[in-house]
């Protein structure tokens, strides 16, 4: 696995912790960061201040895989790369055609919560996806828009406080869509 994406998963790691409510998550996420390097591909377990294990499991080659952690307060799973993040998992609509770049999600810890998110790319304008999720997913949201950039936050329902964002890069002629969720925990 790639240097660049240890860093990913100790990072995605260290918010999961300190985000399900592990009660020492930064020292053992210090913890799990000094050895995440030596393990690569491989099972380690990490012990606590009071002798309490933290098992890690990581999976995966290049740029996609998995790292589960389980504590005396359960398991948390992290998956990352192309294939991590489904429609179903962020509960947004892909917008046609795009194809996924990569994401991130994070189920489990101590109080079940789930995290995802995934980055999009398509070669239509900005102007013809901003108004596609704009008009799927805009009333009743909140809207925000400039010049090549769209964030929208749902407000209500089961999508409540998901958040889409479309920007326009011109240099590489592509729009990019990120689609992030959360909820429990």
């Amino acid at each position: 696995m790639r240097t660049s994406a240890w860093i990913g998963i100790v990072v995605l790691v260290v918010l999961c912790l300190a985000l399900c409510g592990c009660p020492k998550p930064v020292k053992q996420a210090a913890e799990v960061a000094r050895t995440a390097q030596d393990a690569q591909d491989g099972n380690y377990t990490v012990k606590g201040e009071k002798g309490e294990e933290i098992k890690v499991e990581t999976k995966g080659e290049g740029e996609s895989g998995s790292v589960t952690v389980t504590g005396p307060d359960g398991a948390t799973k992290s998956e990352f790369g192309e294939q991590a993040v489904k429609q179903e998992d962020v509960g947004i609509d892909f917008y046609p055609g795009a194809t996924v770049q990569g994401g991130g999600k994070v189920t489990g810890g101590e109080k079940g919560g789930s995290w995802a998110a995934v980055g999009l790319e398509t070669k239509d304008p900005f102007d013809k996806v901003a108004s596609w999720y704009k008009d799927k997913y805009g009333k009743g949201n909140t809207v925000i828009e400039s010049p090549g950039s769209l964030m929208i936050t749902l407000n209500a329902g089961e999508n409540k406080g998901k958040i889409i964002m479309v920007a326009e890069d011109k240099d590489k002629g592509i729009t990019t869509i990120g689609i992030h969720s959360g909820e429990g925990g």
